[in-house]
């Protein structure tokens, strides 16, 4: 038997998706430092803003059918 288990509920499928927003979010500064005044140094909060914001989203989505693994003993 695998013990890898995923859950498939929209909570976690969302929350899997942090990854990928946090890279989208970094590389747009990064885009912005280079085609604007604005320097990494003055955008690294908006990190902090979207990490708020997602997490704030996470914990409003429905969590229905959410399972948890099963653990032996």
């Amino acid at each position: 038997m695998s013990s890898r288990f995923r859950c498939t509920c929209i909570r976690c499928r969302f929350s899997s998706l942090l990854g990928p927003v946090m890279l989208v979010t970094i590389g747009a500064l990064f885009l912005a430092q280079q085609f604007t005044s604005y320097r990494f140094g003055e955008l690294w909060p908006v990190i902090l803003i979207v990490l708020g914001v997602w997490k704030v989203l996470q914990y409003m989505m429905p969590s229905d059918g959410h399972a948890c693994p099963v653990t032996r003993q």
